[in-house]
């Protein structure tokens, strides 16, 4: 897990496993700046509104601020814990 935070507050936070990343951020553009920067640097590609990777799977309320976590192992507990920690939006686990 990787976490920038920049003068103006805005966070980009990178969770990468293997080969897989998933990016996000507090604002939409620096993170589509970002992604874009580090697709023109690999051979790589994107895929927006992910619901499942590595046997997890979420939902996002962007509105309501709040993510679902679903797994039947400790990916979905780490996951949470880990967006938790950032305070980036409020978690509620459904195993």
């Amino acid at each position: 897990m990787w976490s920038r935070k920049d003068k103006d507050g805005d966070t980009i936070l990178v969770a990468t496993h293997v080969d897989d990343s998933i990016v996000t951020g507090s604002n939409n553009d620096k993170t589509d700046t970002f992604v874009r920067e580090m697709l023109d640097k690999s051979d790589g590609t994107c895929e927006r509104n992910l619901t499942e990777m590595l046997g997890m799977e979420w939902e996002r309320d962007i509105e309501a601020g709040t993510t679902i976590f679903a797994s039947e192992g400790l990916h979905g507990e780490a996951a949470g814990r880990a967006a938790e920690s950032f305070r980036f939006l409020a978690i509620q686990q459904a195993y």
